[in-house]
């Protein structure tokens, strides 16, 4: 609701924004030194793969939809798109090189659909005219 109240308010919504990707971004690059290695065979590892690949999803999706959300024009729009999708692929390339992580295409793949299934929730805001 309170996205709502930012509406008319285009620099709280940068604001929201990058406070957003700029968490995101940190949560993915940080080095996770006490990585347990799971087994594959453990049911807890089949848990944690769900949530954290759901998280991918999930995250890539919200970011889509705030960038939507910051209402710039077509140009602007598209260019930011490109940005959503460089991310993706970008922080998994940055993993390769932190501790206790592994940058990984199926993640790349999971990220886009997060931006695809943003794309759809918030159509209205990414095809009108500025």
């Amino acid at each position: 609701m309170w996205l709502f109240l930012l509406a008319d308010k285009p620099r709280l919504r940068w604001l929201v924004w990058s406070a957003y990707v700029l968490l995101w971004t940190t949560l993915l690059v940080i080095p996770i030194p006490d990585a347990v290695d799971w087994s594959p065979l453990d049911s807890e590892y089949v848990t944690k793969k769900a949530l954290a690949k759901t998280g991918h999803v999930c995250a890539y999706a919200l970011m889509t939809i705030l960038t939507a959300w910051l209402r710039t024009g077509p140009r602007l729009r598209m260019a930011m798109l490109f940005f959503l999708m460089a991310h993706a692929a970008g922080t998994e390339w940055i993993q390769l090189n932190v501790a206790g992580r592994s940058g990984t295409v199926n993640d790349i793949v999971l990220d886009h659909l997060g931006i695809l299934c943003g794309l759809v929730l918030s159509w209205r805001w990414w095809t009108e005219a500025a």
